[in-house]
Protein backbone atom coordinates (compact mmCIF):
# COMPACT_ATOMS: atom_id res chain seq x y z
CA UNK A 1 0.00 0.00 0.00
CA UNK A 2 1.30 3.50 -0.88
CA UNK A 3 1.57 6.60 1.06
CA UNK A 4 -1.57 7.46 -0.27
CA UNK A 5 -3.64 5.27 0.57
CA UNK A 6 -2.00 5.02 4.35
CA UNK A 7 -2.65 8.65 4.82
CA UNK A 8 -6.76 8.09 3.54
CA UNK A 9 -7.36 5.19 6.31
CA UNK A 10 -5.96 7.03 8.66
CA UNK A 11 -8.26 10.09 8.07
CA UNK A 12 -11.22 7.63 7.74
CA UNK A 13 -10.11 6.21 11.32
CA UNK A 14 -9.85 9.82 12.77
CA UNK A 15 -12.72 10.78 11.31
CA UNK A 16 -14.53 7.68 12.34
CA UNK A 17 -13.44 8.57 16.07
CA UNK A 18 -14.82 11.77 16.01
CA UNK A 19 -18.14 11.21 14.40
CA UNK A 20 -18.22 8.31 17.11
CA UNK A 21 -17.48 10.97 19.85
CA UNK A 22 -19.89 13.39 18.22
CA UNK A 23 -22.65 10.87 18.70
CA UNK A 24 -22.31 9.86 22.01
CA UNK A 25 -22.27 13.58 23.51
CA UNK A 26 -25.46 14.01 21.68
CA UNK A 27 -26.95 10.63 23.12
CA UNK A 28 -26.14 11.78 26.62
CA UNK A 29 -27.51 15.48 25.78
CA UNK A 30 -30.50 14.15 24.49
CA UNK A 31 -30.68 11.49 27.75
CA UNK A 32 -30.32 14.67 29.75
CA UNK A 33 -32.76 16.92 28.35
CA UNK A 34 -35.36 14.06 28.10
CA UNK A 35 -34.83 13.21 31.94
CA UNK A 36 -34.80 16.82 32.79
CA UNK A 37 -38.22 17.36 31.03
CA UNK A 38 -39.29 14.41 32.54
CA UNK A 39 -38.64 16.15 35.60
CA UNK A 40 -40.58 19.14 34.99
CA UNK A 41 -43.45 17.34 34.11
CA UNK A 42 -43.45 15.32 37.22
CA UNK A 43 -43.48 19.00 38.92
CA UNK A 44 -46.02 20.33 36.99
CA UNK A 45 -48.31 16.90 37.90
CA UNK A 46 -47.84 17.53 41.52
CA UNK A 47 -48.86 20.96 41.17
CA UNK A 48 -51.51 20.09 39.13
CA UNK A 49 -52.73 17.51 41.51
CA UNK A 50 -52.34 20.27 44.36
CA UNK A 51 -54.56 22.47 42.85
CA UNK A 52 -56.97 20.09 42.31
CA UNK A 53 -57.43 18.52 45.88
CA UNK A 54 -57.36 23.07 46.90
CA UNK A 55 -60.07 23.14 44.32
CA UNK A 56 -62.27 20.02 45.59
CA UNK A 57 -62.15 21.09 49.46
CA UNK A 58 -63.10 24.70 48.57
CA UNK A 59 -66.18 23.14 46.77
CA UNK A 60 -66.65 20.82 50.10
CA UNK A 61 -66.66 24.18 51.37
CA UNK A 62 -68.68 26.23 49.65
CA UNK A 63 -71.38 23.30 50.12
CA UNK A 64 -70.97 22.83 53.47
CA UNK A 65 -71.29 26.68 54.54
CA UNK A 66 -74.32 26.66 51.61
CA UNK A 67 -76.44 24.11 53.46
CA UNK A 68 -75.61 26.32 56.95
CA UNK A 69 -76.90 28.96 55.14
CA UNK A 70 -80.21 27.60 54.16
CA UNK A 71 -80.38 25.87 58.00
CA UNK A 72 -80.48 28.96 59.38
CA UNK A 73 -83.30 30.27 56.74
CA UNK A 74 -85.30 26.84 57.35
CA UNK A 75 -85.05 27.88 61.47
CA UNK A 76 -86.00 31.13 61.01
CA UNK A 77 -89.12 30.25 58.55
CA UNK A 78 -90.28 27.36 61.18
CA UNK A 79 -89.96 29.81 63.88
CA UNK A 80 -92.00 32.74 62.15
CA UNK A 81 -94.23 29.69 61.00
CA UNK A 82 -94.87 28.48 64.18
CA UNK A 83 -95.49 32.17 65.33
CA UNK A 84 -98.27 32.83 62.21
CA UNK A 85 -99.65 29.42 63.29
CA UNK A 86 -100.27 30.60 66.83
CA UNK A 87 -101.56 33.83 66.06
CA UNK A 88 -104.01 31.92 63.37
CA UNK A 89 -105.11 29.41 66.16
CA UNK A 90 -106.41 32.52 68.09
CA UNK A 91 -108.21 34.13 65.45
CA UNK A 92 -109.94 30.90 64.99
CA UNK A 93 -110.82 30.30 68.39
CA UNK A 94 -111.92 33.70 68.25
CA UNK A 95 -114.10 33.04 65.85
CA UNK A 96 -115.92 29.85 66.53
CA UNK A 97 -116.58 30.78 70.48
CA UNK A 98 -118.48 34.18 69.21
CA UNK A 99 -115.53 35.91 71.76
CA UNK A 100 -117.07 39.99 72.80
CA UNK A 101 -114.59 42.18 71.54
CA UNK A 102 -113.83 42.72 75.55
CA UNK A 103 -112.59 39.79 76.37
CA UNK A 104 -109.99 40.05 73.21
CA UNK A 105 -107.48 41.76 75.25
CA UNK A 106 -105.98 39.09 76.69
CA UNK A 107 -105.61 36.84 73.75
CA UNK A 108 -103.78 39.79 71.90
CA UNK A 109 -102.04 40.76 74.88
CA UNK A 110 -100.75 36.65 75.02
CA UNK A 111 -99.77 37.02 70.76
CA UNK A 112 -97.83 40.04 71.74
CA UNK A 113 -95.85 38.47 74.16
CA UNK A 114 -94.89 35.49 71.44
CA UNK A 115 -93.60 38.68 69.23
CA UNK A 116 -91.85 39.89 72.01
CA UNK A 117 -90.05 36.42 71.66
CA UNK A 118 -89.52 36.53 68.23
CA UNK A 119 -88.04 39.54 67.60
CA UNK A 120 -85.49 39.46 70.60
CA UNK A 121 -84.11 36.53 69.50
CA UNK A 122 -84.20 37.40 65.89
CA UNK A 123 -81.45 39.18 63.80
CA UNK A 124 -80.83 42.51 65.84
CA UNK A 125 -81.99 44.62 62.69
CA UNK A 126 -83.60 47.50 64.38
CA UNK A 127 -84.60 45.70 67.16
CA UNK A 128 -85.58 47.93 69.97
CA UNK A 129 -87.50 49.68 67.27
CA UNK A 130 -89.40 46.80 66.54
CA UNK A 131 -89.83 45.76 70.18
CA UNK A 132 -91.30 49.92 71.00
CA UNK A 133 -93.86 49.37 68.89
CA UNK A 134 -94.92 46.05 70.62
CA UNK A 135 -94.85 48.06 74.26
CA UNK A 136 -96.97 51.00 72.26
CA UNK A 137 -99.17 49.19 71.20
CA UNK A 138 -99.58 46.92 74.83
CA UNK A 139 -100.09 50.78 76.68
CA UNK A 140 -102.50 52.07 74.65
CA UNK A 141 -104.30 48.18 75.03
CA UNK A 142 -103.82 48.06 78.67
CA UNK A 143 -105.08 52.09 79.20
CA UNK A 144 -108.36 51.28 77.41
CA UNK A 145 -107.18 54.12 74.86
CA UNK A 146 -107.31 51.88 71.79
CA UNK A 147 -110.50 49.87 70.84
CA UNK A 148 -109.78 45.85 71.12
CA UNK A 149 -110.68 45.68 67.13
CA UNK A 150 -108.08 48.50 66.14
CA UNK A 151 -105.15 46.51 68.44
CA UNK A 152 -105.84 43.98 66.64
CA UNK A 153 -105.40 45.44 63.18
CA UNK A 154 -102.49 46.95 64.64
CA UNK A 155 -100.79 43.70 65.61
CA UNK A 156 -101.83 41.94 61.70
CA UNK A 157 -99.71 44.77 60.76
CA UNK A 158 -97.07 44.06 62.70
CA UNK A 159 -97.01 40.76 61.54
CA UNK A 160 -97.11 41.50 58.11
CA UNK A 161 -93.69 43.63 58.62
CA UNK A 162 -92.73 40.74 60.35
CA UNK A 163 -93.21 38.23 57.26
CA UNK A 164 -91.74 41.15 54.70
CA UNK A 165 -88.64 41.45 56.27
CA UNK A 166 -87.95 37.76 55.90
CA UNK A 167 -88.51 38.34 52.50
CA UNK A 168 -86.28 41.30 51.07
CA UNK A 169 -83.41 42.40 51.47
CA UNK A 170 -81.08 45.69 51.61
CA UNK A 171 -79.16 48.63 52.89
CA UNK A 172 -80.09 50.59 56.70
CA UNK A 173 -78.71 52.79 58.94
CA UNK A 174 -78.64 51.35 62.50
CA UNK A 175 -76.76 51.87 65.55
CA UNK A 176 -74.32 48.89 66.40
CA UNK A 177 -71.63 48.20 69.17
CA UNK A 178 -68.28 47.78 68.11
CA UNK A 179 -65.43 46.89 70.84
CA UNK A 180 -67.55 48.53 73.27
CA UNK A 181 -68.67 51.40 71.29
CA UNK A 182 -71.70 52.49 70.06
CA UNK A 183 -71.96 53.97 66.61
CA UNK A 184 -74.20 54.54 63.61
CA UNK A 185 -73.14 52.48 60.69
CA UNK A 186 -74.59 50.75 57.44
CA UNK A 187 -76.13 47.59 57.78
CA UNK A 188 -76.64 44.64 54.71
CA UNK A 189 -79.65 42.58 55.97
CA UNK A 190 -80.06 39.29 54.30
CA UNK A 191 -83.99 38.15 54.84
CA UNK A 192 -83.84 37.81 58.66
CA UNK A 193 -80.85 35.18 58.21
CA UNK A 194 -77.45 37.32 57.85
CA UNK A 195 -76.29 41.20 58.72
CA UNK A 196 -73.33 42.87 57.57
CA UNK A 197 -72.11 46.22 58.88
CA UNK A 198 -69.78 48.62 57.43
CA UNK A 199 -68.73 51.75 59.85
CA UNK A 200 -68.19 55.11 58.35
CA UNK A 201 -64.65 54.95 59.06
CA UNK A 202 -64.04 51.25 56.92
CA UNK A 203 -64.60 48.87 59.53
CA UNK A 204 -66.70 45.32 57.91
CA UNK A 205 -68.28 42.62 60.08
CA UNK A 206 -71.31 41.35 60.97
CA UNK A 207 -73.75 40.35 63.47
CA UNK A 208 -72.85 36.58 65.13
CA UNK A 209 -75.07 35.02 68.02
CA UNK A 210 -73.92 33.49 70.52
CA UNK A 211 -76.65 31.23 72.12
CA UNK A 212 -79.12 34.15 72.91
CA UNK A 213 -76.31 37.06 72.64
CA UNK A 214 -76.10 38.98 69.56
CA UNK A 215 -72.72 40.69 69.34
CA UNK A 216 -70.73 42.38 66.20
CA UNK A 217 -67.97 40.93 64.89
CA UNK A 218 -64.99 42.59 62.74
CA UNK A 219 -64.13 40.80 59.51
CA UNK A 220 -61.06 38.48 60.34
CA UNK A 221 -59.39 38.82 57.42
CA UNK A 222 -58.46 41.61 54.24
CA UNK A 223 -60.27 39.45 51.73
CA UNK A 224 -63.44 38.82 54.24
CA UNK A 225 -63.97 42.29 54.63
CA UNK A 226 -63.23 42.98 50.78
CA UNK A 227 -66.16 40.69 49.99
CA UNK A 228 -68.31 41.98 52.14
CA UNK A 229 -67.71 45.37 50.55
CA UNK A 230 -68.50 44.09 47.19
CA UNK A 231 -71.72 42.79 48.78
CA UNK A 232 -72.45 47.00 50.05
CA UNK A 233 -71.02 47.54 46.82
CA UNK A 234 -73.88 45.54 44.32
CA UNK A 235 -77.00 46.44 46.90
CA UNK A 236 -76.22 49.94 46.28
CA UNK A 237 -76.14 49.67 42.65
CA UNK A 238 -79.42 47.50 43.17
CA UNK A 239 -77.89 44.37 41.85
CA UNK A 240 -79.35 41.84 44.30
CA UNK A 241 -79.19 39.03 41.67
CA UNK A 242 -76.41 36.30 41.53
CA UNK A 243 -73.88 35.00 43.69
CA UNK A 244 -72.24 36.77 47.14
CA UNK A 245 -69.13 35.30 48.78
CA UNK A 246 -68.87 35.97 52.04
CA UNK A 247 -67.81 35.16 55.41
CA UNK A 248 -70.54 32.64 57.29
CA UNK A 249 -70.51 33.92 61.04
CA UNK A 250 -70.31 30.85 63.06
CA UNK A 251 -69.24 29.03 59.90
CA UNK A 252 -65.42 27.50 59.20
CA UNK A 253 -64.96 29.59 56.36
CA UNK A 254 -66.79 31.36 53.99
CA UNK A 255 -69.74 30.83 51.92
CA UNK A 256 -72.26 32.45 49.19
CA UNK A 257 -75.52 34.03 49.05
CA UNK A 258 -77.89 33.92 46.34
Amino acid sequence: MNRTGIMLLLMAAAWGAVFAQTNQEALENMAASIAQKRAEAETLNNELDVIKAGFNEELRSIATQQADIQARINRQQLQFAQLERELAEHTQRIAQSSIRMDELKPVILEVLGYLREYISSSLPFHTEDRLNELDSLERVLTSQRLLESEALARMWNIMEEEARLCRESGLYRQTISLHGEDQLAEVARLGMVLLYFKTFDGVFGYALRNESVWTYVEAGSREDAKNIENLFVSLKKNLREGYFELPIPGGREKGQWQ
